[in-house]
């Protein structure tokens, strides 16, 4: 296989890789389940896209610090982040075609 079937295979597998981990609730009884997202996953599509972080900061309004953050999981991502992160996935795909 050479390099850019590597590549496009490593490509393909890193979008395929769950954005979403189900965690135990540590408020109730244990039977209920918390979705997170993956910062790896948030970390990935950034990078994906050729952008820095402090360009990405810029781009939707929030501190680098904020940002690095969410990423690194240290706090919770926001419905609001994520569809910037998955804005980002849907322009890649588009400059794909």
């Amino acid at each position: 296989m050479g390099c850019a079937a590597v590549a496009a295979y490593a490509s393909v597998h890193a979008m395929a890789e769950p954005k979403f981990t189900e965690e135990e609730c540590g408020r109730c009884c244990g039977a209920g389940k918390i979705k997170r997202v993956r910062p790896a996953w948030l970390r990935r599509q950034r990078e994906g896209a050729e952008l820095s972080l402090r360009d990405f900061a810029d781009l939707v309004g929030f501190s680098p610090a904020y940002i690095s953050d969410i990423e690194l999981g240290r706090r919770s991502c926001t419905p609001k982040i994520l569809g910037r992160y998955e804005g980002l996935r849907l322009k890649q795909r588009a400059e794909r075609v």
